[in-house]
């Protein structure tokens, strides 16, 4: 059986599903570099949202969210280059939405 990152990189699954699978599986280790590397209370509100062509976009309900995650960017890369190989992550975009004051006190 061959590896995850390999399987991702191979020519067995066609293009359509095989960029829909790597998407799924590039947002799934997203989600988990977040809670790897953030509490518990802030990684539930950091959200990844897509993936594509290299780059991995997250939205943030603060703007207070997008320094600490630039200052993580870099360890947030090693984590996917580790679990995905390092031809299929090379950015990270965070993206600011703006949410109701109901949400953000909660």
């Amino acid at each position: 059986m061959l590896p995850l990152k390999d399987l991702l990189n191979s020519n067995f699954l066609r293009r359509p599903l095989r960029d829909g699978v790597r998407a799924a599986v590039v947002l799934e280790a997203a989600r988990e570099a977040c809670e790897t590397l953030f509490r518990p209370d802030v990684a539930q509100k950091i959200v990844p949202l897509s993936f594509r062509n290299g780059t991995v976009t997250f939205q943030v309900p603060h703007p207070a969210f997008i320094g600490e995650m630039r200052m993580r960017s870099r360890e947030m890369l090693a984590i996917f280059q580790d679990r995905l190989g390092k031809e299929v992550v090379k950015y990270v975009k965070i993206s600011y939405t703006r949410q109701p004051a109901d949400d953000m006190l909660s």
